[in-house]
C-alpha cells in the first residue's frame, strides 16, 4: 500500500488536505474570533485531528481550550460495539470527567454517516455539569454528511451542529490526510508492523504523532499505547523518529498559515 501510495503521489493530496484544514481552523479562530469550551475528536483518527488542532493553536499564539479525544468505535470497524454501550461505558469511565460549558469543536479526518459524531456528542451532553443544548462546529472532510443526517443527530440529542467541511471527499480515497509522513520516517514504521501481523494505514500517524490507539479491553472501549511500546521493540531509534516527524508537522502548519 506504501508504494500504490508513492506512485499515485497520494502525499500530495494529504499536504492539500492537511493545508485545507489549518487554513480552515484559522478561519473560524481568527476571523471569526470562535471560542470553544472544549475541542473533541473521536477514535484513533480524532486523537489525530486533536493533535493537529493543538498545533494550530499554538502557532497562532492562542489560549488552547480543554482538548480530549475519546476511544470511539464505528459500527463498520471489525470490532465494535452498539452505540448505547459506547455512550454508558465512556461516559461512566474515568477518561473524561465532568464537562462545562456548552461551545464545542469536534473534529475528525472525514465525516459521512456522523455515526462516531453522535456518538462523542451524546457521551458530553452525558456529562455536562449542566443539562443545556450544545452548540458544535464540526470540523471534518465531507465524506457524505448531509443535512438530513445533522438534522436528525441535532434532534435526538438537543445539539446544535454548524458543519465546516475543510475539503470534499474523493471517492474511494479514505483518511488521505494520513498520507503525507516522509518515507525515511515511515519505512522502518511499517515494517515493524507487518512483523508483527499488524495491519492498518492509519498506525504510523499515531505511532509517530504518540497518540493514542483504541482498543476493546474486557468489553470497554479504552485508548492505548501497546502498539507504541511494541513497534519501539522493533524500532530502536523510534523516539527519534517521532520528535522529527513532530518538528516536521509544526512546521507544515507554520507554512499552511503563512502562505493560505
Amino acid at each position: 500500500m506504501i508504494n500504490k501510495r508513492r506512485k499515485l503521489n497520494l502525499g500530495e493530496d494529504a499536504l492539500r488536505v492537511l493545508r485545507s484544514y489549518v487554513r480552515t481552523l484559522r478561519a473560524l479562530l481568527v476571523k471569526e474570533s470562535k471560542q470553544f469550551d472544549l475541542v473533541v475528536g473521536p477514535g484513533d483518527s480524532g486523537a489525530v485531528m486533536v493533535k493537529f488542532t493543538e498545533y494550530v493553536y499554538e502557532a497562532l499564539g492562542l489560549p488552547k481550550p480543554r482538548i480530549i479525544s475519546l476511544p470511539v468505535f464505528r459500527s463498520s470497524e471489525e470490532e465494535s460495539l452498539p452505540e448505547a454501550q459506547q455512550i454508558e461505558d465512556l461516559s461512566k469511565s474515568q477518561i473524561v470527567n465532568s464537562i462545562g460549558g456548552r461551545s464545542i469543536l469536534f473534529v475528525d479526518d472525514e465525516i459521512g454517516k456522523g455515526e462516531a459524531a453522535k456518538i462523542t456528542l451524546a457521551i458530553i451532553k452525558e456529562l455536562q455539569e449542566q443539562s443545556r443544548t450544545l452548540d458544535c462546529v464540526t470540523l471534518a472532510e465531507d465524506a457524505g454528511f448531509t443535512t438530513a443526517k445533522r438534522r436528525k443527530i441535532e434532534k435526538s440529542l438537543a445539539t446544535k451542529i454548524e458543519f465546516r467541511p475543510f475539503s470534499k471527499h474523493k471517492d474511494k480515497l479514505y483518511n488521505a490526510i494520513f498520507w503525507f509522513i516522509p518515507p525515511e520516517l515511515e519505512d522502518s514504521i511499517q515494517h515493524a508492523l507487518k512483523e508483527l501481523n499488524i495491519e492498518g494505514d492509519k498506525y504510523p500517524m499515531s505511532i509517530l504523532l504518540n497518540t493514542p490507539i483504541k482498543k476493546l479491553s474486557n468489553g470497554v472501549p479504552v485508548f492505548s499505547y501497546e502498539m507504541h511500546k511494541s513497534v519501539a521493540q522493533k524500532v530502536p531509534n523510534l523516539n527519534r523518529l517521532q520528535k522529527s516527524f513532530q518538528v516536521h508537522v509544526r512546521g507544515l502548519v507554520q507554512e499552511a498559515l503563512k502562505n493560505g
